[in-house]
């Protein structure tokens, strides 16, 4: 939080100098400025969602629904963005209905494949796939990013452990707590296929009335 506060009050010390001194570049100074605290006050926003979520949230109210269905709506959401970086999506498989809180499973897919875009900031291609077996339903989201070491894999869902130089550490931690909460389980692995890149690989329980 101080992490974001601090260029809020640096900005806006300078936004009334600025003010105060009649400057030519007032004008360009106050748009900056604005636009700056809208993206801070986003992220503070986040950052209280994150915290949130990691002590519990709302409580869960699931319902019965597909997927499939959920994991393509959350591509729609992220579409304009895949354009904009160079990354192509793709989803497929079957309409596998899970009966957990819709909310929070979006929450988890817009997780995952927020950490996918940020593992390919030239491009690339990331592909979400649906299954089922016996024990459950699979969903997978394979990238094509630098990957993850074997060292920091042994962290990702700790609180707070975070290769990045932005953010809580807390979005695989919650990922992987809610989850749990719902009966399944997450892995994060290198992909088999020989290409670099990693695999998050999402189990979930079969409703009741099917397992």
């Amino acid at each position: 939080i101080k992490n974001s506060l601090t260029p809020v009050k640096l900005t806006l010390g300078l936004l009334q100098r600025a003010h105060a001194e009649r400057s030519p570049q007032f004008e360009s100074i106050f748009t900056g400025t604005l636009e700056m605290m809208q993206k801070k006050v986003t992220d503070l926003d986040e950052i209280s969602k994150d915290f949130g979520e990691f002590t519990g949230g709302r409580k869960p109210d699931p319902s019965l629904f597909s997927s499939l269905d959920l994991v393509t709506e959350v591509f729609a959401l992220y579409a304009a963005m895949a354009e904009d970086m160079g990354v192509e999506l793709s989803c497929e498989g079957v309409a596998a209905d899970v009966y957990v809180d819709r909310h929070k499973l979006s929450r988890v897919m817009e997780n995952l494949v927020t950490n996918a875009f940020q593992a390919m900031p030239s491009g690339g291609v990331l592909c979400a796939s649906v299954s089922t077996s016996a024990s459950g339903v699979v969903v997978e989201l394979a990238d094509t990013g630098g990957g993850v070491s074997d060292e920091a894999r042994k962290h990702l869902f700790e609180p707070y452990f975070t290769t990045r130089s932005e953010g809580t550490g807390l979005g695989l931690a919650i990922t992987y707590r809610v989850l749990e909460d719902m009966g399944g389980s997450i892995s994060l692995e290198s992909r088999a296929d020989g290409e670099s890149g990693t695999v998050a690989r999402v189990r979930l329980p079969l409703p009741a009335n099917k397992a």
